[in-house]
């Protein structure tokens, strides 16, 4: 075994329990995330922070000798871009791939309001319950955001009818779940791993999935937008041991 190889297996312990694994981030901040503005669809560029964070994140990957098979990404330009800045550290052109099943939570028309009219007009604990339950529809409001109109909405015929409404969590994970199933999930068994980057949200209801977290114990579940998770599965496509990577 030469030294590159022995490298290599060590980190392979030190990060992943299993043959059948892959690494999930969320994108960097965007323009709207720094604001605390409601995000959903809209297509946000990343801020210089959010530039620098996704850099930090391809700089740890490599430094870790994690280096993924394939790049999937939302179709939203703040995913897409992080995971072309995660490439761009790495030795190897990988291989990337966008699909609108990884695409954030849909707020309806809470998309581009700031998340301190709603604590103003509901107060903090039902805000936290729109952002963290499993299955609460966004609220109805009137206060379109001006900013609204100055940023593309991403639409696709899913989305078509619930513009106002938005989604659930749920709902979100039901539409990943197709995605999963057919695309990630067979990539993963035939022992290639992939980096997954996409949105808090989309995370969260993957990972409810893959944990078997229940409905009622989800709000619980956090991703924190410094972290990077490591996510070991067996052959069933179920959870068997996480490690978080910390980018700060």
């Amino acid at each position: 075994m030469d030294n590159n190889h022995k490298i290599y297996v060590y980190y392979m312990i030190k990060y992943f329990k299993s043959p059948y694994r892959f690494v999930i981030m969320r994108h960097g901040e965007s323009l709207w995330n720094k604001h605390s503005v409601f995000t959903g669809w809209s297509d946000i560029p990343l801020t210089q922070k959010g530039i620098y964070e996704a850099i930090k994140c391809g700089k740890i990957l490599k430094e870790s000798n994690i280096i993924p098979d394939k790049i999937f990404t939302s179709s939203l330009i703040r995913s897409i871009h992080s995971g072309m800045l995660v490439n761009d550290q790495l030795d190897d052109k990988i291989e990337k791939s966008t699909s609108w099943r990884l695409n954030e939570k849909h707020y309806g028309s809470l998309n581009g309001v700031k998340r301190s009219y709603l604590r103003e007009m509901y107060g903090k604990e039902f805000t936290e319950n729109v952002r963290d339950s499993y299955t609460m529809l966004p609220p109805l409001v009137n206060n379109v955001s001006a900013d609204r109109e100055h940023f593309p909405l991403y639409m696709n015929d899913y989305i078509s009818d619930k513009l106002i409404s938005g989604e659930s969590k749920e709902m979100v994970f039901k539409r990943c779940l197709p995605y999963w199933n057919n695309t990630l999930f067979p990539y993963i068994l035939s022992r290639k791993m992939p980096l997954i980057v996409t949105h808090k949200h989309t995370v969260r209801v993957l990972m409810k999935h893959l944990l078997d977290i229940s409905d009622e114990n989800f709000i619980n579940y956090k991703f924190d937008d410094k972290e990077m998770l490591c996510v070991s599965i067996n052959n069933k496509g179920k959870a068997v041991y996480t490690k978080k990577i910390m980018i700060e």
